[in-house]
């Protein structure tokens, strides 16, 4: 009897949230925080001398945005407005170079969440989808190492230490934004209860 409690509790929606320009205000207004943080995270990330691993603080809130904002598209939007960001943040590289990282990272994250068989806001789902979105996005930046002049100053060392890195970090961050959707799924149901 709880079980069915529980489902009829999550179906119900407050009568504001029906109105169409409300949900997408609220949409637009989410996407925008997520990659704001996103840039924060990235911007003033500690540097803990580990490949990948200022992905804690700037694609966890990615993955997190794309598993609340339900729209195709969403991550690809948050990514290009962390670039954005990262002008007002005073990111170090060039605007074009991180419209292109953040906002094929997030491009990754809407194309493997629109997969038939995998569901971002699932436990798997949210694994596949950052260790994707990890690994495009080291493979970005390994191939703009070798492709620019800058590369003859890039030297490759433990390139599968760092990719291995690169994936262990993008899985746990999903794990991480997976158990924060949850929680706050419980928290959105419990108070529906009440």
């Amino acid at each position: 009897m709880a079980n069915n409690t529980m489902t009829s509790a999550v179906q119900i929606k407050p009568a504001w949230w029906r109105n169409t320009r409300i949900k997408i205000a609220i949409q637009v207004l989410l996407l925008i925080v997520f990659s704001a943080v996103a840039a924060a995270g990235k911007q003033w990330a500690p540097s803990m001398q580990i490949p990948g691993s200022s992905g804690f603080f700037w694609l966890g809130p990615l993955i997190l945005g794309r598993m609340v904002v339900k729209r195709h598209g969403a991550g690809t939007v948050m990514g290009a407005g962390m670039a954005v960001w990262g002008l007002v943040l005073g990111f170090d590289k060039p605007m074009a170079t991180n419209l292109a990282l953040y906002g094929i990272t997030g491009a990754v994250l809407d194309l493997v969440a629109a997969i038939p068989l995998i569901n971002i806001r699932n436990f798997f789902g949210a694994i596949i989808c950052g260790f994707a979105a990890h690994m495009v996005k080291f493979g970005f930046v390994v191939t703009s190492a070798f492709a620019f002049a800058g590369a003859k100053h890039f030297m490759i060392f433990g390139l599968a230490k760092s990719a291995l890195t690169h994936a262990g970090i993008g899985i746990a961050l999903a794990i991480m934004a997976w158990a924060l959707y949850k929680a706050g799924e419980r928290v959105i149901t419990h108070r529906k209860e009440i």
